[in-house]
């Protein structure tokens, strides 16, 4: 039997130091090399441009099948033939295929394998591609349910439309239809996030030739008829980058991490992410403020992941050595030449993946010990990194989790370029499982009480999850100051205008995968 992991690492001698692509990645052939041997489809238009992109497409699909981890868990749910669809896709690039165009092919193939590791990333200049918004954002309510609703989250400036609205059709299509056509172009581990996400989007359009059409929306207030109102499309405007301006400074993640103490002594402390240089830095200050309070809520109903930085907060609330959640690698070859501390992990040799291990957080010294009830505020929206955080409070009792079911996604990313267009791609090479060893892609964290937010709530701008926990936590509480408290917080679901929620969704994506490997 041939020792791949000798083979490996002699490869990696030969590696330039920085990392890059080389001839030849440990029997994983660079874009350069892999590009003069794949037979791109020459069907239908397709001028050298077009070729082109149709070998870096067909490289974006060879890399996943050497790397991806989870392919044997997508076939099965999906039942696709990711072949035929890959074939499928590469056609639909010819001569004249725009930026934008392209970007769908990339982002439909990312879709098709129901994983929010799963993601093609535009470059740092988004001007080529072209976002065309509304004036207004759109939330759904109880995601992949029987009873979601589409309902509007914010108008701007004058309209007719109105807060709670519910939104019945979209540009003629059923609402459910809708999010379920925009969904399928929206990376996901769970139904449920990838409706969260896509409904979110719905207000956006990519290229010029949709950027023409306007949103039409048939909405229904309360027991009145229903109305259709058509709204215009915006441009979204973005500037190409500067090269000549210094590199801004990397992000400490202060802007992600919010304490404070609610009416009753209650701790509060929201996270809407674990990335940033000082996060494990500013969530152990936080906790410090909040040591001595008589409960603690932790929001991470925005969290999109990150890296482990959440032990720190685990190991305050353990009294024990705790596992937060349990990992197998994918030992391929590519990933090796890219990762060589994975050969630190226990592998049997010839097999596909490590042997699977756990990650321990070791308690914190008892003087930081927290050892009051915690409760912790999820949803859809909490992904990655925050769902092994959630997976580990909760498998270890150390909180009481509130809310809807997180996104339901783990992964450790590998990202590569995508040379031709200046996109990159991005695969999940980690499989992982819960301390009591439930697969948490596709499934997620379920809440122990499940709290949706109803159209009732998001007319009197209440946030009924933290109201659960409030109520949970002490019932003198809400009757000294809870209704003020709510209040206080509004909707925390509302997306605003400053960016428009596909360029967030970019933007959030530029900002991980310059992270690489840490969610």
């Amino acid at each position: 039997m041939i020792l791949r992991p000798l083979i490996a690492l002699a490869a990696l001698a030969a590696l330039p130091a920085c990392g890059k692509l080389a001839s030849r990645r440990d029997g994983v052939p660079s874009f350069e090399a892999f590009s003069k041997t794949y037979a791109a489809s020459s069907a239908g238009d397709c001028d050298a441009t077009c070729l082109s992109l149709r070998k870096e497409f067909g490289y974006a699909v060879y890399v996943g099948k050497q790397i991806y981890q989870y392919w044997d868990l997508k076939k099965a749910e999906t039942g696709l033939d990711y072949d035929a669809l890959a074939r499928t896709l590469e056609e639909r690039i010819v001569t004249g295929t725009s930026q934008s165009q392209y970007y769908t092919v990339l982002q439909t193939w990312a879709a098709s394998l129901h994983d929010g590791h799963v993601n093609a990333i535009p470059p740092a200049d988004l001007s080529a591609l072209e976002v065309y918004s509304a004036p207004v954002r759109l939330d759904l309510l109880a995601a992949g349910t029987d009873h979601e609703l589409l309902v509007v989250a914010e108008v701007k400036e004058a309209s007719v439309l109105q807060l709670g609205d519910v939104i019945t059709s979209v540009n003629g299509k059923p609402a459910a239809a809708a999010v379920a056509e925009v969904a399928a172009f929206t990376s996901g581990s769970t139904e449920r996030m990838r409706r969260t996400f896509g409904a979110k989007k719905l207000t956006d359009v990519i290229g010029v030739d949709k950027g023409r059409n306007p949103l039409v929306l048939t909405y229904k207030r309360g027991d009145a008829a229903e109305a259709t109102v058509t709204l215009p499309r915006t441009v979204t405007l973005n500037t190409s980058p500067d090269p000549a301006a210094p590199a801004a400074p990397a992000a400490t993640g202060a802007d992600l991490v919010k304490a404070s103490i609610l009416a009753g002594n209650i701790g509060y402390l929201r996270l809407d992410g674990f990335t940033g240089t000082q996060d494990a830095a500013l969530q152990d200050h936080a906790l410090n403020a909040l040591q001595n309070t008589k409960a603690l809520i932790i929001d991470v109903r925005l969290n999109g992941g990150g890296d482990l930085s959440g032990d720190t907060l685990i190991g305050r609330f353990a009294d024990k050595q705790v596992t937060r959640y349990a990992i197998s690698q994918r030992m391929a070859d590519f990933t090796l030449s890219q990762r060589p501390e994975y050969f630190q992990e226990p592998w049997t040799i010839g097999a596909d993946f490590a042997d699977w291990h756990d990650l321990k957080v070791n308690p914190s010294p008892a003087a930081k010990h927290y050892g009051n009830k915690v409760y912790l505020l999820t949803s859809p929206r909490c992904f990655s990194a925050c769902d092994t955080f959630s997976a580990g409070l909760k498998a270890n009792k150390l909180a009481t989790v509130v809310g809807e079911a997180t996104g339901g996604g783990t992964g450790t990313p590998l990202v590569f370029p995508l040379p031709v267009s200046g996109f990159t791609f991005r695969y999940g090479v980690v499989r992982g499982r819960s301390a009591t060893g439930e697969w948490i892609e596709g499934a997620g964290t379920t809440p122990d009480v499940l709290v949706e937010t109803t159209l009732a709530d998001r007319l009197a701008k209440r946030d009924p999850q933290l109201a659960r926990a409030l109520e949970l936590i002490d019932a003198d509480a809400v009757a000294d100051g809870a209704a003020q408290v709510v209040a206080s917080h509004g909707n925390l679901y509302q997306q605003g205008f400053d960016v428009a929620p596909t360029v967030a969704e970019m933007k959030a994506l530029q900002a991980l995968s310059a992270r690489d490997g840490l969610d």
